[in-house]
């Protein structure tokens, strides 16, 4: 549908009305995922009490990686195609909403805990 959006001529009534056809699946999407997110919260507060969260850093876990050139100046594989579909599934995923935003709305709705901490191994820090 965005591809026929820039076929059509701008400010016709067919481009407005693809404008607004985009603007409700976009917005149906955004509901699925918010849906997801809030059933997925109450899942894990019905199972536990306290739920610790890595404090990870999702804008710097979808950077594109850096090229890499070997001495004659030729690029080498880095990756990149395969980082570039996980990056767009972190993306669609929404995690930062689920953890920032959700689950600790959620778990204060609940009288439940939410514990984030920084590394994997450094549970033992928080006091549990």
């Amino acid at each position: 549908m965005q591809q026929k959006r820039y076929a059509r001529t701008k400010g016709s009534i067919a481009r407005k009305r693809l404008n607004q056809r985009i603007a409700r699946l976009h917005q149906k999407i955004a509901r699925q995922r918010y849906q997801f997110h809030c059933e997925t919260a109450n899942q894990l507060l019905n199972k536990a009490d306290v739920i610790f969260v890595e404090d990870l850093s999702i804008s710097n876990m979808t950077k594109r990686c850096k090229p890499k050139q070997d001495e004659n100046g030729i690029f080498l594989p880095n990756g990149q195609a395969a980082k570039s579909g996980l990056n767009k599934s972190f993306a669609d995923a929404g995690i930062s909403q689920f953890v920032n935003q959700i689950l600790p709305f959620k778990a204060e709705r609940a009288g439940k805990r939410i514990v984030n901490y920084l590394h994997s191994r450094s549970w033992v820090s928080v006091g549990f």
